[in-house]
Formats: structure tokens, C-alpha cells, sequence
């Protein structure tokens, strides 16, 4: 499983307006994810969904980073692969680290929505 990457491959254009950005995405049916998580009723895992609001704002700022920690995360409904999504997400720094919100929606139904703090990748 590869979150980030698959979340990236899944990313389509990325708006972005100060420090907001939205974006679409889909994930592939094809993904191996999805062989396990859940046979015979796929559905895109929690942590495919954080790690699209990363890959937006990674998209947008152009900056590689690591989630330091996760505050809050809530799921309200699946996303199955295929799904149209719309990914929101704010951010603002202080000092090394980065707080971003932000929310996965399908259809006008929230699907998750969580507070991480991020740090800046050195390598």
C-alpha cells in the first residue's frame, strides 16, 4: 500500500488561492488496494483519504512533507473507488511546521475530514 503515491496518481487539477486549495480526484478501480480493503465491496480506505489532502497540498505549495501527527479526523461516509471527489484543504505555517484542514466530499455528502500538522521533508 502506497497512500501518498496512489493519492497522487488519483489527484486531478489542483486550484489554489492564497493559502486554500481544492481539488478533484478518483481513485482507479485498478489499484491493488482494493483487492483487500474490502473483497467484493471496495472501498477506499481512511488513509487513502488523508493522504489526499496531502497530496493537494503538496500539489499546490510544490513541497515534498511528512504528517507529523494527525489532531482530528472524523468519516461521515465510504468513498468507493471510481467516486468523483472533491478535496478542500487551508493551511497556514508556523515556524517548521504546517497546520492543514481539510475535507473529501462525493456528491455533496462529506466523506472525511481532518486537522494534521506537517513538516517540510528534508531529504
Amino acid at each position: 500500500m502506497k497512500p501518498l503515491a496512489d493519492a497522487h496518481l488519483a489527484l486531478g487539477p489542483v486550484s489554489v488561492s492564497g493559502f486554500t486549495a481544492q481539488a478533484t480526484a478518483s481513485f482507479p478501480t485498478d489499484l491493488a488496494v482494493f483487492r483487500g480493503h474490502f473483497p467484493g465491496q471496495p472501498l477506499v480506505p481512511g488513509v487513502a483519504s488523508l493522504a489526499l489532502l496531502v497530496a493537494t497540498y503538496e500539489s499546490a505549495t510544490r513541497h515534498s512533507v511528512t504528517i507529523v501527527k494527525v489532531s482530528r479526523s472524523t468519516w461521515k461516509s465510504p468513498a468507493l473507488p471510481g467516486d468523483p471527489l472533491v478535496i478542500q484543504i487551508t493551511w497556514k505555517t508556523a515556524g517548521q511546521e504546517i497546520e492543514l484542514r481539510g475535507s473529501v466530499s462525493h456528491d455533496e455528502r462529506s466523506v472525511c475530514a481532518a486537522v494534521m500538522t506537517l513538516r517540510a521533508r528534508t531529504d
